[in-house]
């Protein structure tokens, strides 16, 4: 009952202290918006995860919080409340006149990301992420942060090239929600001069791509069916996108775009399997005693070699995490930039040490070969 009386003051702020689980602290506050909505931040140590969720389930919200925690304070219209659970579980509740008056958040979701949420983007729109109005429903703020966390980290090395005109490839672009974005953004916000196709080996996909292009009017955005080594330009490549390529499919992506001397390489790896099945884990019981953390570790050592061989072949390389683990595992992102220096023993060693301990050599070596 005392929950529901806070509830019905309106709060504008709530914080849940004296832990009980993984957090230490979780911090609710009310956010201007059309329509207003909550958004907790839930705080570890060392990261901070938020949450929104819409106005009417701030009870359920809370009532499941609230058994992480012992303490509630908490700022509403007409009250300041102060809740604390005792060790024997009861539930002790005092409140005072809010003599101050308590401020609804604005709405700054604006500053903080790259695209501007009045910005209306027709993929965003037709994914249920945004109204017609440019408003991004609370229910998709996370994925709506997401593809900006994307468009980030394209934009960090785009802005340090003196470049207007880019010819971008994605392979193994599926149902290209992501091609459609970053070329919308590159050409109708940030009006760069972008050539961009799509690469798909599903001939039902790439059609219904090419229709949705031309719906949105995207003249220089095509789709085409077919593998990407097999896949001729008639003008230099300047970036290659490889989102969630299966396996070895994401080092096919990387030697093609190496070979095409490709000055920006976006790659998230995914179903990691060659050195998890194919390597000698026998001399290695540290890894391969366990399943889990054997498939875990294989997935990063994976994506070392990977950056070693980039690194190999004239590339700087940021391992990036794209967003909170808990949206989805496939959350590595293989950045490379082209500087044309070969790079040194480091690179070398991290490919000597996976080769000869996995007794294994992994398939972006053996394609890279003749290189």
């Amino acid at each position: 009952m005392e929950i529901l009386a806070l509830i019905e003051d309106h709060p504008v702020r709530l914080i849940l202290s004296n832990p009980l689980g993984q957090y230490r602290k979780s911090e609710i506050r009310l956010v201007s918006g059309n329509p207003d909505f909550y958004q907790c931040a839930h705080y570890t140590e060392q990261q901070v995860f938020h949450v929104n969720f819409p106005v009417e389930k701030l009870h359920s919200f809370l009532m499941k919080e609230f058994s992480h925690f012992r303490q509630i304070d908490a700022w509403g219209t007409k009250y300041i409340w102060h809740f604390k659970r005792t060790k024997r579980d009861k539930l002790m509740v005092s409140k005072k006149i809010n003599k101050e008056k308590t401020e609804v958040s604005a709405h700054n979701r604006p500053k903080e990301y790259i695209l501007e949420e009045k910005t209306i983007v027709p993929a965003l729109v037709d994914l249920k992420i945004m109204d017609e109005q440019g408003n991004v429903f609370p229910s998709r703020f996370a994925k709506f942060k997401q593809i900006n966390r994307f468009l980030e980290m394209i934009e960090d090395v785009i802005e340090k090239e003196d470049q207007k005109s880019w010819n971008i490839v994605d392979f193994g672009c599926g149902k290209s929600y992501l091609t459609f974005i970053v070329y919308d953004y590159l050409t109708r916000i940030r009006g760069l001069d972008v050539t961009m196709t799509g690469l798909d080996l599903k001939a039902d996909v790439i059609s219904q791509c090419n229709l949705t292009a031309s719906k949105y009017g995207y003249d220089k955005l095509q789709f085409k069916l077919g593998d990407i080594k097999n896949f001729v330009s008639d003008r230099d490549i300047d970036m290659v996108i490889s989102l969630h390529a299966c396996d070895v499919a994401t080092d096919y992506a990387l030697n093609q775009a190496i070979r095409w001397n490709a000055k920006i390489i976006m790659a998230v790896p995914c179903c990691h399997k060659e050195l998890l099945h194919t390597g000698d884990f026998d001399g290695l019981a540290m890894i391969g005693a366990y399943g889990l953390s054997k498939e875990r570790i294989s997935a990063l050592l994976t994506d070392n070699y990977r950056s070693a061989y980039l690194e190999k072949m004239g590339y700087s390389v940021d391992m990036l995490e794209m967003f909170d683990l808990s949206h989805s595992p496939k959350n590595i992102l293989l950045r490379a930039v082209r500087t044309n220096r070969k790079q040194s023993q480091k690179s070398r060693d991290v490919i000597d040490q996976i080769e000869s301990s996995f007794k294994v050599r992994l398939t972006l070596g053996r394609l890279l070969e003749d290189l």
